[in-house]
């Protein structure tokens, strides 16, 4: 993982376990679509470890559902996500504050999620980021664009730079940042499992978001 060397121009966000708590709306939707299409609910926390990693493969390889399925019970999830469980969600403390002061401190700040986009951009509008957010990186509805590593690359290219860090809750992130030579951060809170993100090696880890806003303050401009 590429080190934490000096202050980037730009902080990309993950949404789901970093800056929101989806958790009550992700499940419930989530076993609804499992209901809805036959198959056995899976147990509580095997879907709160589906927060984060793109859907398209991960509920066949991970979750058992028959490939076969998959795109009905995407769709059957977004249509009761969409109707309300979008909304069942809380922003993590201190996450509006940090958000703001990173864009009054001059960085540009930018979203990669593989939420798909239409959703990340109704919940950074709802919980009232939009204005201090650069640019709005996530998924595709058609699966092109839904690994980090492919919403990463999105981002840096609309932002025209590489100066960047990432900052997220789950391997992914990690990962993600990692194919493009940046550095990231984990947050302590969020969806990961346990021992997952120290095997993956970030740059940092921080409890709070302060630290986060601390750290960046602290490295020298290039």
């Amino acid at each position: 993982m590429p080190r934490l060397s000096t202050r980037p121009r730009a902080v990309l966000f993950d949404l789901d376990g970093t800056i929101t708590d989806p958790e009550a709306g992700i499940t419930r939707c989530l076993a609804h679509a499992f209901r809805e299409c036959g198959l056995p609910v899976p147990a509580y926390s095997d879907l709160r470890l589906s927060i984060g990693p793109p859907w398209e493969d991960y509920l066949h390889s991970s979750m058992g559902v028959p490939q076969h399925l998959v795109a009905t019970m995407l769709e059957t999830y977004r249509r009761e996500y969409d109707a309300g469980g979008i909304f069942e969600a809380t922003v993590y403390d201190g996450l509006h504050d940090l958000i703001a002061a990173l864009h009054a401190d001059g960085f540009e700040v930018a979203l990669a999620t593989s939420k798909p986009l239409p959703a990340a951009v109704r919940v950074i509008e709802h919980f009232g980021f939009l204005p201090y957010f650069t640019f709005l990186g996530g998924a595709l509805l058609d699966g092109t664009r839904s690994h980090k590593a492919d919403v990463i690359a999105h981002v840096l290219d609309s932002l025209g730079h590489r100066d960047a860090l990432m900052v997220g809750d789950r391997l992914y992130d990690i990962e993600g940042a990692r194919a493009h030579g940046l550095p990231c951060v984990s947050v302590a809170w969020g969806h990961a499992a346990e021992g997952e993100v120290a095997a993956a090696n970030p740059a940092a880890t921080i409890s709070t978001p302060a630290e986060l806003r601390r750290l960046l303050h602290s490295l020298p401009t290039a």
